[in-house]
């Protein structure tokens, strides 16, 4: 998938180690970007006609990876997401409100 600009305040990277939990908290702005994950759900939002939908997941199985022609789809805003393995191509990342926080488990 290919945006102009994926947005994503509170992104959090978390890491769990035997006893300890470890978090990264961020706010992202990454412009002209691929991103590319086995699994992502959440509630698609379209501004436009101010309509969301309920939750939905959408795994890599669902759409081939070369598509044969170019979908172009409206602005889309997505709430309370959540993906697996992802991995994000992008030659610049924008970041703010860095904090980081480790706790015992």
């Amino acid at each position: 998938m290919h945006a102009d600009l994926l947005v994503a305040d509170d992104y959090t990277f978390r890491l769990e180690t035997p006893g300890q939990v470890q978090t990264i908290d961020v706010d992202l702005a990454i412009p002209q970007v691929d991103i590319y994950v086995t699994q992502l759900s959440g509630s698609l939002s379209i501004p436009v006609i101010d309509v969301s939908t309920p939750r939905i997941c959408i795994g890599a199985d669902v759409v081939p990876a070369n598509l044969p022609i170019a979908v172009q789809l409206p602005e889309l805003s997505v709430t309370a997401v959540e993906a697996g393995q992802v991995l994000v191509d992008a030659e610049t990342v924008g970041f703010s409100g860095l904090s980081a926080h480790s706790h015992d488990r």
